[in-house]
């Protein structure tokens, strides 16, 4: 048996704060943990926001995180790794059409992921979530609400840069 870690961010940035206003909710962003320190998000680059690898020292000192990890069998596991890695590998770009379409409904742009959409899409790829669900419609805090409810807890909680 495995388990597998994401990060919830209670972002403090303009955007962050629009995100968290659009989704009446407290989160704002989901990454998976890849490791000690290593996250793997839809992100801002130097090349403009997309998928990639990350680390803390990339989110503004002072949000609030919480680290959930959720238990899988070993080859879950590793298609979940794998999955992230493609999609950074791929440098697939942020989908800001799904992130409107939680304000106006309007939809998402199927060659590109949020962060949230991005995970359930990995998950329902690796066998941890059902095929059908609709992964542009999970904001972040509803992805983790999901997470709960296959065994998912919270394993730690912090402050970017503390």
């Amino acid at each position: 048996m495995s388990s597998v870690r994401f990060v919830f961010f209670k972002g403090i940035s303009l955007l962050s704060r629009l995100i968290r206003f659009w989704t009446r909710s407290s989160i704002s962003h989901v990454a998976y943990k890849a490791g000690d320190s290593e996250l793997i998000e839809a992100w801002k680059f130097h090349d403009g926001v997309r998928w990639g690898v990350s680390d803390f020292s990339n989110h503004t000192p002072g949000t609030p995180w919480e680290e959930w990890e959720v238990d899988v069998t070993d080859e879950m596991a590793r298609r979940i790794d794998e999955g992230f890695r493609r999609l950074a590998g791929k440098k697939v770009p942020w989908d800001l059409s799904g992130v409107v379409g939680f304000v106006f409904k309007c939809g998402d742009d199927p060659g590109s992921f949020f962060c949230s959409e991005g995970c359930v899409q990995v998950l329902q790829d690796a066998g941890v979530l059902p095929k059908g669900l609709e992964a542009w419609r999970f904001s972040p805090v509803l992805f983790r609400e999901v997470l709960k409810v296959v065994g998912a807890r919270k394993v730690a909680e912090g402050v970017v840069g503390d």
